[in-house]
């Protein structure tokens, strides 16, 4: 697994490109490439653009998200933040079938509103993070569908 990054600031955003790879000896890999500009309006808040894009060995094609975050950190360990995104990709997958018989095309798939809760259990290793999340996904006909995601985030090693 490899992971490279490049900041550079321009003007009053900071421009980071990121690339991720992850090879497997089972000849299985993934790789994808995050593009982020973030400003901040504050100490303590941020606005952040960001584009990502995705490949692996077991999906055809290449996956993309757009998203656009405002981020708030209240105090030490404990913010939150809200956003909206699209997920798309560029290939239909025409040997895969929703439960409802539909086939995934190609295009946006998926578009999400979300909003994070993130605060500090214990020190600075470990925090816990609630989303609710209103998603119109294709497999479900872009009906609205209501996620609440909960997890838990345990650092090791080296924290900047």
């Amino acid at each position: 697994k490899t992971h490279l990054e490049y900041p550079i600031l321009l003007g009053r955003w900071l421009f980071k490109a990121n690339q991720n790879f992850k090879y497997s000896a089972e000849t299985e890999f993934d790789e994808w490439t995050d593009l982020y500009f973030d400003r901040k309006l504050s100490d303590k808040e941020l606005i952040r653009i960001l584009f990502q894009r995705s490949t692996n060995n077991r999906i055809k094609g290449m996956d993309y998200l757009s998203q656009v975050s405002y981020m708030n950190m209240l105090n030490n360990g404990v913010g939150y933040s809200y956003y909206i995104a699209a997920n798309g990709r560029t290939k239909d997958l025409s040997d895969t079938i929703y439960e409802n018989g539909l086939h995934p095309q190609e295009g946006v798939y998926n578009y999400s509103l979300g909003a994070v809760w993130r605060q500090q259990l214990v020190k600075e290793y470990l925090f816990y993070q609630i989303e609710p999340i209103l998603s119109y996904h294709e497999q479900y006909d872009y009906r609205p569908n209501y996620l609440l995601r909960c997890t838990i985030d345990l650092y090791f090693g080296y924290k900047q």
